[in-house]
Protein backbone atom coordinates (compact mmCIF):
# COMPACT_ATOMS: atom_id res chain seq x y z
CA UNK A 1 0.00 0.00 0.00
CA UNK A 2 2.81 2.41 0.87
CA UNK A 3 4.49 1.70 -2.47
CA UNK A 4 1.25 2.43 -4.33
CA UNK A 5 0.76 5.65 -2.37
CA UNK A 6 4.33 6.77 -3.05
CA UNK A 7 3.97 5.95 -6.76
CA UNK A 8 0.69 7.89 -6.94
CA UNK A 9 2.18 10.96 -5.24
CA UNK A 10 5.22 10.85 -7.50
CA UNK A 11 2.96 10.67 -10.57
CA UNK A 12 0.90 13.64 -9.33
CA UNK A 13 4.02 15.74 -8.74
CA UNK A 14 5.55 14.86 -12.13
CA UNK A 15 2.26 15.65 -13.88
CA UNK A 16 1.94 18.96 -12.06
CA UNK A 17 5.49 20.05 -12.86
CA UNK A 18 5.50 18.87 -16.45
CA UNK A 19 2.05 20.23 -17.20
CA UNK A 20 3.14 23.83 -16.80
CA UNK A 21 4.11 24.34 -20.40
CA UNK A 22 3.98 28.12 -20.07
CA UNK A 23 7.58 28.06 -18.89
CA UNK A 24 8.56 26.95 -22.38
CA UNK A 25 6.67 29.79 -24.04
CA UNK A 26 8.46 32.94 -25.13
CA UNK A 27 6.81 36.09 -23.84
CA UNK A 28 9.46 38.56 -24.89
CA UNK A 29 11.64 38.96 -27.94
CA UNK A 30 14.38 41.51 -28.60
CA UNK A 31 15.46 42.66 -32.03
CA UNK A 32 17.90 45.27 -33.32
CA UNK A 33 16.34 48.70 -33.67
CA UNK A 34 16.79 50.37 -37.05
CA UNK A 35 16.91 54.13 -36.56
CA UNK A 36 14.51 55.78 -38.99
CA UNK A 37 15.50 59.28 -38.01
CA UNK A 38 12.31 59.81 -36.03
CA UNK A 39 13.19 61.27 -32.67
CA UNK A 40 9.67 60.91 -31.28
CA UNK A 41 8.76 58.52 -28.48
CA UNK A 42 10.43 57.77 -25.20
CA UNK A 43 13.93 56.40 -25.07
CA UNK A 44 15.19 54.50 -22.03
CA UNK A 45 18.79 55.32 -21.15
CA UNK A 46 20.60 52.21 -19.95
CA UNK A 47 23.84 52.43 -17.98
CA UNK A 48 23.58 49.29 -15.79
CA UNK A 49 22.06 45.82 -15.70
CA UNK A 50 19.46 46.94 -13.13
CA UNK A 51 18.35 49.75 -15.46
CA UNK A 52 18.12 47.22 -18.32
CA UNK A 53 15.86 44.92 -16.29
CA UNK A 54 13.74 47.87 -15.19
CA UNK A 55 13.29 49.07 -18.77
CA UNK A 56 12.24 45.63 -20.02
CA UNK A 57 9.83 45.19 -17.10
CA UNK A 58 8.33 48.60 -17.87
CA UNK A 59 7.88 47.56 -21.49
CA UNK A 60 6.08 44.36 -20.51
CA UNK A 61 3.87 46.03 -17.89
CA UNK A 62 2.95 48.77 -20.37
CA UNK A 63 2.06 46.15 -23.03
CA UNK A 64 4.29 47.82 -25.61
CA UNK A 65 5.25 45.71 -28.63
CA UNK A 66 8.43 47.74 -29.20
CA UNK A 67 10.74 49.88 -27.11
CA UNK A 68 13.88 51.97 -27.69
CA UNK A 69 16.85 51.42 -25.39
CA UNK A 70 19.90 53.67 -25.57
CA UNK A 71 23.01 52.25 -23.93
CA UNK A 72 25.48 54.73 -22.47
CA UNK A 73 28.65 53.79 -20.56
CA UNK A 74 27.41 50.22 -20.26
CA UNK A 75 30.22 48.01 -18.99
CA UNK A 76 28.59 44.57 -19.25
CA UNK A 77 28.21 42.16 -22.16
CA UNK A 78 25.27 43.56 -24.09
CA UNK A 79 24.03 40.37 -25.77
CA UNK A 80 24.38 38.08 -22.76
CA UNK A 81 22.88 40.67 -20.41
CA UNK A 82 19.93 41.19 -22.75
CA UNK A 83 19.25 37.44 -22.79
CA UNK A 84 19.63 37.22 -19.00
CA UNK A 85 17.38 40.23 -18.40
CA UNK A 86 14.69 38.84 -20.71
CA UNK A 87 14.75 35.51 -18.90
CA UNK A 88 14.54 37.28 -15.54
CA UNK A 89 11.55 39.33 -16.63
CA UNK A 90 9.90 36.30 -18.17
CA UNK A 91 10.39 34.41 -14.90
CA UNK A 92 8.57 37.14 -12.98
CA UNK A 93 5.76 37.49 -15.50
CA UNK A 94 2.26 37.02 -14.15
CA UNK A 95 1.46 33.71 -15.82
CA UNK A 96 4.67 32.18 -14.54
CA UNK A 97 3.76 33.37 -11.03
CA UNK A 98 0.37 31.71 -11.20
CA UNK A 99 1.89 28.50 -12.54
CA UNK A 100 4.31 28.39 -9.61
CA UNK A 101 1.40 29.12 -7.26
CA UNK A 102 -0.37 26.10 -8.74
CA UNK A 103 2.66 23.88 -8.12
CA UNK A 104 2.85 25.20 -4.56
CA UNK A 105 -0.75 24.13 -3.90
CA UNK A 106 0.11 20.66 -5.24
CA UNK A 107 2.91 20.41 -2.67
CA UNK A 108 0.47 21.20 0.14
CA UNK A 109 -1.90 18.53 -1.16
CA UNK A 110 0.83 15.89 -1.25
CA UNK A 111 1.92 16.53 2.35
CA UNK A 112 -1.70 16.55 3.54
CA UNK A 113 -2.36 13.20 1.85
CA UNK A 114 0.59 11.67 3.72
CA UNK A 115 -0.59 13.07 7.05
CA UNK A 116 -4.15 11.90 6.45
CA UNK A 117 -2.86 8.41 5.63
CA UNK A 118 -1.10 8.41 9.01
CA UNK A 119 -4.19 9.68 10.84
CA UNK A 120 -6.31 6.92 9.31
CA UNK A 121 -4.38 4.45 11.44
CA UNK A 122 -5.84 5.85 14.69
CA UNK A 123 -9.33 4.47 14.14
CA UNK A 124 -12.71 5.44 12.73
CA UNK A 125 -13.51 7.98 15.49
CA UNK A 126 -10.33 9.90 14.74
CA UNK A 127 -11.03 9.78 11.00
CA UNK A 128 -14.54 11.14 11.58
CA UNK A 129 -13.25 13.83 13.96
CA UNK A 130 -10.59 14.98 11.49
CA UNK A 131 -13.18 15.07 8.71
CA UNK A 132 -15.53 17.20 10.81
CA UNK A 133 -12.69 19.48 11.88
CA UNK A 134 -11.54 19.98 8.28
CA UNK A 135 -15.04 21.21 7.40
CA UNK A 136 -15.20 23.62 10.34
CA UNK A 137 -11.80 25.17 9.69
CA UNK A 138 -12.84 26.15 6.17
CA UNK A 139 -13.63 29.52 7.76
CA UNK A 140 -9.88 29.98 8.13
CA UNK A 141 -8.85 28.80 4.68
CA UNK A 142 -11.36 31.01 2.87
CA UNK A 143 -10.21 34.02 4.91
CA UNK A 144 -6.53 33.25 4.31
CA UNK A 145 -7.10 32.90 0.55
CA UNK A 146 -8.89 36.26 0.46
CA UNK A 147 -6.06 38.07 2.27
CA UNK A 148 -3.43 36.35 0.14
CA UNK A 149 -5.10 37.45 -3.09
CA UNK A 150 -5.52 40.98 -1.74
CA UNK A 151 -1.87 41.41 -0.72
CA UNK A 152 -0.68 39.89 -4.01
CA UNK A 153 -2.64 42.47 -5.99
CA UNK A 154 -1.66 45.31 -3.65
CA UNK A 155 2.06 44.53 -3.66
CA UNK A 156 1.96 44.09 -7.43
CA UNK A 157 0.46 47.56 -7.86
CA UNK A 158 2.98 49.20 -5.55
CA UNK A 159 5.90 47.27 -7.01
CA UNK A 160 4.88 48.16 -10.55
CA UNK A 161 4.89 51.83 -9.54
CA UNK A 162 8.35 51.45 -7.99
CA UNK A 163 6.98 52.08 -4.49
CA UNK A 164 8.67 49.44 -2.35
CA UNK A 165 7.80 51.38 0.80
CA UNK A 166 4.14 50.95 -0.14
CA UNK A 167 4.66 47.19 -0.36
CA UNK A 168 6.15 47.16 3.14
CA UNK A 169 3.30 49.23 4.58
CA UNK A 170 0.74 47.05 2.83
CA UNK A 171 2.29 43.89 4.27
CA UNK A 172 2.36 45.36 7.79
CA UNK A 173 -1.26 46.48 7.56
CA UNK A 174 -2.35 43.11 6.20
CA UNK A 175 -0.50 41.26 8.99
CA UNK A 176 -2.18 43.42 11.65
CA UNK A 177 -5.62 42.89 10.13
CA UNK A 178 -4.97 39.15 9.85
CA UNK A 179 -3.92 39.01 13.50
CA UNK A 180 -7.22 40.59 14.53
CA UNK A 181 -9.23 38.29 12.28
CA UNK A 182 -7.32 35.29 13.60
CA UNK A 183 -8.16 36.19 17.21
CA UNK A 184 -11.85 36.57 16.36
CA UNK A 185 -12.08 33.33 14.35
CA UNK A 186 -10.05 31.31 16.86
CA UNK A 187 -12.18 32.53 19.78
CA UNK A 188 -15.43 31.85 17.91
CA UNK A 189 -14.42 28.35 16.86
CA UNK A 190 -13.09 27.42 20.30
CA UNK A 191 -16.22 28.69 22.04
CA UNK A 192 -18.63 27.17 19.51
CA UNK A 193 -16.54 24.14 18.59
CA UNK A 194 -18.83 21.58 20.21
CA UNK A 195 -21.87 22.98 18.40
CA UNK A 196 -20.12 23.20 15.03
CA UNK A 197 -18.59 19.73 15.22
CA UNK A 198 -21.96 18.38 16.30
CA UNK A 199 -23.40 19.47 12.98
CA UNK A 200 -21.28 16.81 11.26
CA UNK A 201 -21.29 14.05 13.89
CA UNK A 202 -23.50 13.50 16.95
CA UNK A 203 -21.07 10.95 18.43
CA UNK A 204 -19.63 12.32 21.73
CA UNK A 205 -16.33 10.47 21.17
CA UNK A 206 -15.89 12.06 17.75
CA UNK A 207 -16.74 15.51 19.12
CA UNK A 208 -14.25 15.09 21.98
CA UNK A 209 -11.43 14.20 19.58
CA UNK A 210 -12.41 17.08 17.30
CA UNK A 211 -12.28 19.53 20.20
CA UNK A 212 -8.83 18.25 21.09
CA UNK A 213 -7.67 18.84 17.52
CA UNK A 214 -9.09 22.37 17.62
CA UNK A 215 -7.35 23.25 20.88
CA UNK A 216 -4.05 21.98 19.50
CA UNK A 217 -4.07 23.58 16.05
CA UNK A 218 -6.20 26.74 16.16
CA UNK A 219 -3.80 28.84 18.30
CA UNK A 220 -1.07 28.30 15.70
CA UNK A 221 -3.05 29.32 12.62
CA UNK A 222 -1.57 32.80 12.98
CA UNK A 223 1.72 31.28 11.76
CA UNK A 224 0.08 30.16 8.55
CA UNK A 225 -1.64 33.54 8.18
CA UNK A 226 1.74 35.32 8.29
CA UNK A 227 3.32 32.78 5.96
CA UNK A 228 0.54 33.21 3.39
CA UNK A 229 0.77 37.02 3.52
CA UNK A 230 4.51 37.03 2.90
CA UNK A 231 4.10 34.51 0.08
CA UNK A 232 1.44 36.67 -1.56
CA UNK A 233 3.55 39.82 -1.22
CA UNK A 234 6.59 38.15 -2.76
CA UNK A 235 4.49 36.75 -5.58
CA UNK A 236 3.11 40.22 -6.29
CA UNK A 237 6.67 41.53 -6.63
CA UNK A 238 7.48 38.79 -9.12
CA UNK A 239 9.32 36.41 -6.79
CA UNK A 240 7.53 33.08 -6.90
CA UNK A 241 10.07 30.32 -7.57
CA UNK A 242 12.03 30.67 -4.32
CA UNK A 243 8.83 30.81 -2.19
CA UNK A 244 7.75 27.60 -3.90
CA UNK A 245 11.08 25.97 -3.03
CA UNK A 246 10.81 27.19 0.58
CA UNK A 247 7.33 25.69 0.76
CA UNK A 248 8.57 22.44 -0.78
CA UNK A 249 11.33 22.05 1.80
CA UNK A 250 9.58 23.55 4.83
CA UNK A 251 6.15 22.02 4.37
CA UNK A 252 6.39 18.97 2.13
CA UNK A 253 9.84 17.51 2.87
CA UNK A 254 9.94 18.45 6.54
CA UNK A 255 6.53 16.89 7.19
CA UNK A 256 7.59 13.69 5.46
CA UNK A 257 10.72 13.59 7.60
CA UNK A 258 8.57 14.23 10.69
CA UNK A 259 6.18 11.40 9.83
CA UNK A 260 8.97 8.88 9.32
CA UNK A 261 11.28 9.91 12.18
CA UNK A 262 9.40 11.66 15.01
CA UNK A 263 6.02 9.93 14.80
CA UNK A 264 7.44 6.37 15.14
CA UNK A 265 9.10 7.45 18.40
CA UNK A 266 5.74 8.52 19.82
CA UNK A 267 2.93 7.09 17.66
CA UNK A 268 0.09 9.31 18.86
CA UNK A 269 -2.37 11.62 17.15
CA UNK A 270 -0.88 14.63 18.91
CA UNK A 271 2.58 13.85 17.56
CA UNK A 272 1.24 13.67 14.03
CA UNK A 273 -0.72 16.92 14.33
CA UNK A 274 2.21 18.84 15.80
CA UNK A 275 3.83 18.51 12.38
CA UNK A 276 1.50 21.28 11.19
CA UNK A 277 2.59 24.11 13.53
CA UNK A 278 6.20 22.86 13.58
CA UNK A 279 6.55 23.09 9.79
CA UNK A 280 4.62 26.37 9.70
CA UNK A 281 7.07 27.91 12.18
CA UNK A 282 10.16 26.76 10.26
CA UNK A 283 8.73 27.84 6.90
CA UNK A 284 7.64 31.22 8.28
CA UNK A 285 11.14 31.88 9.61
CA UNK A 286 12.57 31.17 6.15
CA UNK A 287 10.00 33.45 4.52
CA UNK A 288 10.80 36.30 6.92
CA UNK A 289 14.50 36.09 6.07
CA UNK A 290 13.85 35.93 2.33
CA UNK A 291 11.23 38.70 2.39
CA UNK A 292 13.56 41.07 4.25
CA UNK A 293 16.35 40.29 1.77
CA UNK A 294 14.13 41.04 -1.24
CA UNK A 295 12.77 44.25 0.29
CA UNK A 296 16.30 45.52 0.93
CA UNK A 297 17.34 44.61 -2.60
CA UNK A 298 14.33 46.26 -4.25
CA UNK A 299 14.56 49.32 -2.01
CA UNK A 300 18.18 49.80 -3.04
CA UNK A 301 17.28 49.48 -6.72
CA UNK A 302 14.33 51.89 -6.54
CA UNK A 303 16.04 54.34 -4.22
CA UNK A 304 13.36 53.91 -1.54
CA UNK A 305 14.37 54.65 2.01
CA UNK A 306 14.52 51.65 4.32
Amino acid sequence: MKRLTAAFLAAVLVFALSGCSIFNKEYLSVSEYADSGDSGGGVALIDSYAALCSAIKDMVVSHRAQSRLRFSDYSGSLQSDLDKACQEVKGSYALANFAVSYMQSVLYAISNILIQANIDGFGTDTIAAMSAYSKVDQFFWMTIDAFCIAITNLSGQFYGAGNVRGVRKGVKSCLLICAGVDVVLTSALLLGGRLLLGLFSPDPAVIAIGLGIQRLLLPFYVLYFCMAILTGALRGMGYSVVPMLITFVGVCLLRIVWLYTVVPLSPALTTTLVSYPATWAVTLAAFVVYYRKIVRKESALSGAAL
